[in-house]
């Protein structure tokens, strides 16, 4: 079993470099993008990127979701062939009548979007794109199921790498400015998107299968509410803010929302996309609810320490980092981390309703959530600004996972192990609480030092016994193999 939990790990770290290169990636572009675009060209690209959001959700109705669930419901190569086959052929379709649609009507969106039509080769742009995007999501999906997490991140990179040099390109050689942004998405999808499905289609075939594409509808659209819902979650306290506060307060809550998004980039996204896959194959074990219950367990250990660190660190990482005039941003960002402990506890108490195809429950619990989120924003942002909105954040978050927690136990009923779990926010709350005593001028000095203080988290929990037999036995033979490779190193130096 241990190996078992040793492989979702591998998969997991291996994913979660390809979100590193790109937040990396993306630090880099900001000088390029600050010399030669304007603040009104950002705006541009951010509209038109929650244009594409939006639309995302509506078209892609959960499909990428149903393949897993179908493509590990058959044992037979040329059955879950036929349903990755299905999915893309039903995706592209789909997809291409609204982007054929969207053209059409482009003028229309553009005075929508911008109160102009200005921008309608902008739009035509941005909806081809999204064609190739999203198709090309369902190619990697088939990745991701066959588990073959380095050839994802692979072909990731590579688009990352790609989409680098044509931005560069663009922008900076041509001077074109947001139409070069938008060439580049463009071209790193098409090419992409045609080389990914000449391998896919060569592995799986073409075949279209009418009842896989209705059983795939019909588990996915439940999945598009939910969809909606997050969306509001995640973005509704920008607007309330510039509604009920200033640009200022705006902008201190997007720095520190960079920072403790960080708990989702690096770890929540990097473990859905192998877990994604691998909860459905997990299923057909006997031990599935012991599996299950155990990598929660470690999945919060890591939620849990990350959170820690981020916390403990970060008013010296932001003293260092940013400009003063945002430094007191670091008074929300554990607010924000906190709410995205709860985002990724959420993402896997709802296995029951994936596993047991109850998926219109998640849009039942989510559409609940988001409706208490708008009544917290009322009631927090108008009176505290970015604080509030933080706060609201947290507050929505927790009351999304309890609600899912109790439903989904209504349907596949895990005994999560709770006490050692409190035994990790236990360990939290006491490093948090000593790190605050500690305070020098020189915020270089303090980060080091704190740094030493996050690494006692595992050895608390030696002290809580936190670790079970197995566990300790594998600490142990690691540390053992660890030791053995140091000596063979300083031998070989000699």
């Amino acid at each position: 079993m241990i190996n078992q939990y040793k492989d979702i790990l591998k998969h997991a770290i291996i994913y979660g470099l390809t979100g590193l290169l790109g937040r990396a990636l993306g630090f880099l572009m900001i000088p390029i993008y600050t010399r030669y675009l304007t603040p009104a060209d950002y705006g541009v690209i951010e509209i038109l990127d929650v244009f594409v959001s939006i639309i995302g959700v509506l078209v892609c109705m959960g499909i990428s979701m149903s393949v897993f669930k179908f493509y590990y419901s058959y044992d037979s190569k040329k059955e879950k062939n036929e349903v990755i086959s299905t999915a893309i052929i039903f995706t592209f379709l789909i997809t291409g009548v609204f982007v054929f649609t969207g053209v059409i009507n482009r003028e229309l969106l553009s005075n929508l979007l911008f109160q102009t039509n200005a921008y309608t080769k902008y739009i035509k742009i941005v909806l081809f794109t999204f064609l190739f995007d999203n198709t090309f999501n369902i190619l990697l999906a088939f990745i991701r199921a066959q588990q073959k997490s380095l050839l994802y991140t692979t072909i990731s990179i590579a688009r990352l790498l790609i989409g680098l040099g044509l931005n560069i390109y663009f922008v900076v050689f041509r001077g074109m400015g947001v139409l070069g942004i938008l060439y580049s998405g463009l071209i790193m999808s098409c090419s992409g998107s045609i080389l990914l499905m000449v391998y896919v289609i060569k592995e799986v075939g073409i075949k279209f299968s009418i009842k896989n594409s209705k059983e795939m509808m019909r588990y996915g659209l439940p999945l598009v509410p939910s969809s909606i819902g997050m969306f509001v979650i995640h973005f509704g306290d920008r607007f309330f803010l510039q509604r009920f506060s200033d640009l200022s307060q705006v902008g201190l809550y997007s720095i520190a929302y960079k920072f403790g998004f960080m708990i989702n980039l690096l770890i929540v996204l990097p473990f859905s996309l192998v877990w994604d896959a691998k909860m459905f194959e997990i299923e057909k074990q006997d031990d599935a609810k012991q599996v299950y219950k155990r990598v929660f367990t470690y999945f919060m250990f890591l939620l849990i320490f990350s959170f820690t660190a981020i916390t403990i660190l970060i008013k010296d990482a932001m003293s260092i980092v940013v400009d003063e005039k945002f430094f007191d941003a670091y008074k929300i960002v554990p607010f924000i981390a906190c709410a995205y402990v709860f985002n990724g506890s959420c993402y896997m108490l709802r296995i029951g309703l994936y596993l047991r195809k109850k998926t219109e429950y998640i849009g039942i619990v989510t559409a609940i959530t988001t409706c208490v989120t708008i009544v917290i924003y009322y009631i927090l942002i108008p009176s505290m600004g970015a604080m509030g909105a933080a706060i609201s954040t947290l507050l929505s978050f927790l009351f999304w996972n309890v609600l899912t927690y109790v439903v989904s136990q209504r349907v596949y009923k895990i005994r999560y192990e709770w006490g050692r779990i409190a035994k990790l926010c236990l360990t939290s709350i006491l490093l948090i609480f000593f790190s605050d005593l500690i305070y020098f001028d020189h915020c270089q000095l303090s980060f080091l030092l704190k740094s030493f203080i996050i690494l006692l988290f595992p050895l608390i929990l030696i002290a809580l016994y936190f670790y079970q037999k197995p566990e300790i036995d594998l600490i142990k033979k690691t540390v053992l193999k660890l030791s053995n490779s140091l000596r063979l190193i300083k031998i070989t130096t000699k």
